[in-house]
């Protein structure tokens, strides 16, 4: 679906650009992290709850995400700021980490907090935004920042909390963000790209785990040369992960979920876990999840899951 262009995008998206890894030709290919920690992979990120909490939850690991769409991936950005990312501005650790007249990734009126209105989030107002207590509150509607048509502010005099109305804004659907840890996510870096072929950006053996969640299904025959889990896809998932590597692939979609096996068994790759239900299940992917399924899970809709490791 066509995404809606989202107001001063150019700006916002520079602003956060700190979590955007280079994808020009001329990159070094596979040089996204000073470090050997192993790293994985989410093709179709969308607006990031799932690589963020992964990131959040492994600081040993190394995270990219890509997603082709600027709308879509400007929402995990944003959000990967608001938790306490090396953002200019941003910093958890510095005393107005939510300063007077600031802004999560320079968002003209978005996530910003004025003097004098009794929202000021500055060091001196006693434990209002402090950078080593701030509570970060999601918005319901789309795990996004506190915007100013939601009111997300510090209202001075009601226990410095986040509101967007009335109701606080840590909703089922993105509540494993709300943290108050001031973790910085120097282990995660985005690519605002289509990716067609591992080699563009990958070398050989580089990966440790790809996740596909809830792809595009490309429900009509003739375009199944471009579902994410086309065997060709798979075999070039292959070249791009080392020994052992997995694929962990999550789907609403029955037609898909079937295809997929399919050309699982085609391509020879081993099937570790298998479930039509995940979050029946015991296995421990139940436990990071997307926006899209917190909504599923919420309305009692089932979610087919398969891990499998490279041949």
């Amino acid at each position: 679906m066509r995404q809606r262009k989202a107001k001063d995008l150019e700006k916002r998206l520079q602003a956060c650009s700190g979590y955007l890894t280079d994808c020009s030709a001329d990159h070094a290919k596979g040089s996204f992290f000073n470090d050997d920690k192993e790293l994985y992979l989410e093709i179709g990120c969308g607006k990031g709850n799932f690589i963020i909490q992964k990131a959040l939850d492994n600081p040993d690991k190394n995270f990219i995400a890509i997603e082709g769409q600027e709308t879509v991936i400007l929402r995990a950005l944003e959000k990967a700021a608001q938790l306490g990312a090396k953002d200019p501005g941003i910093q958890a650790g510095k005393a107005n980490l939510l300063g007077a007249g600031g802004s999560f990734c320079g968002a003209q009126g978005v996530g910003r907090y004025t003097a004098g209105e009794a929202n000021d989030c500055e060091a001196g107002s006693a434990d209002a935004c402090r950078a080593d207590s701030v509570k970060h509150y999601i918005r319901a509607e789309e795990a996004g920042l506190p915007g100013a048509e939601t009111a997300g502010v510090c209202r001075a005099g009601s226990a410095n909390d986040c509101e967007a109305g009335s109701a606080n804004l840590c909703k089922a659907e993105s509540a494993g963000l709300c943290k108050t840890n001031g973790a910085k996510l120097s282990n995660l870096k985005f690519m605002l790209v289509f990716v067609h072929r591992m080699e563009e950006f990958f070398a050989e053996g580089q990966l440790s785990g790809i996740y596909l969640n809830f792809s595009d299904p490309w429900p009509k025959a003739r375009h199944a040369k471009r579902r994410l889990t086309y065997r060709k896809h798979l075999q070039d998932y292959a070249w791009a992960l080392k020994s052992g590597g997995f694929v962990a692939f999550k789907t609403d979609n029955e037609d898909l979920y079937q295809f997929t096996l399919a050309e699982i068994a085609a391509v020879g790759y081993e099937i570790t876990e298998q479930t039509a239900d995940l979050h029946g299940s015991g296995y421990e992917s139940r436990f990071t999840t997307t926006e899209y399924e917190e909504k599923f899970k919420a309305a009692g809709k089932n979610i087919n899951y398969v891990k499998f490791v490279a041949p």
